[in-house]
């Protein structure tokens, strides 16, 4: 696991990694010729967040995670773009299967669950071989790697050029 320290350096570079990633996807939009970038819906998921954790997520270690720890091992990218989606960010945890759950029943029209959606509120701890669903706690804090996808996300949504 890492210290306050190594925490910090790997924050270091993992925004250099978020900066990359920033211009790649600019540079994917430019790609997209004007007249079906304006109708186009563009979803972008990444597959997991920092991981640059204090606390391992695991059961053996639940009551010691901090709300860093919480956004370090499970916030990531979920950006979309569509001609009916004004842009902006949450920082709020909100499971990806709700989001796609509400863009779909919405028509691409909105993120916000229009029904209820069982998979709000949990996370998954490791526990041995198998992972265990546990409620997310009662806190969350936007760190600094949020804030950085945040950022991204909202460039994303509002670029239309």
């Amino acid at each position: 696991m890492n210290t306050p320290e190594s925490r910090a350096e790997r924050y270091r570079l993992y925004f250099e990694q978020l900066a990359c990633t920033r211009e790649q996807l600019a540079r994917l939009l430019d790609a997209i010729p004007a007249p079906l970038r304006e109708d186009a819906i563009i979803l972008v998921h990444g597959d997991h967040g920092s991981r640059i954790a204090l606390t391992d997520p695991v059961t053996a270690a639940e009551d010691r995670m901090q709300p860093s720890d919480y956004a370090d091992s499970y916030s990531t990218l979920f950006a979309v773009r569509t001609p009916s989606i004004a842009g902006g960010s949450r920082t709020q945890p909100v499971a990806i299967s709700c989001l796609m759950l509400a863009l779909v029943d919405s028509e691409f029209r909105s993120t916000e669950t229009a029904r209820p959606c069982a998979a709000d509120g949990q996370v998954f701890l490791r526990h041995d071989t198998a992972p265990r669903a546990r409620p997310l706690r009662a806190f969350w804090l936007p760190d600094p790697a949020a804030a950085a996808q945040a950022d991204i996300a909202k460039r994303f949504i509002s670029s239309r050029h």
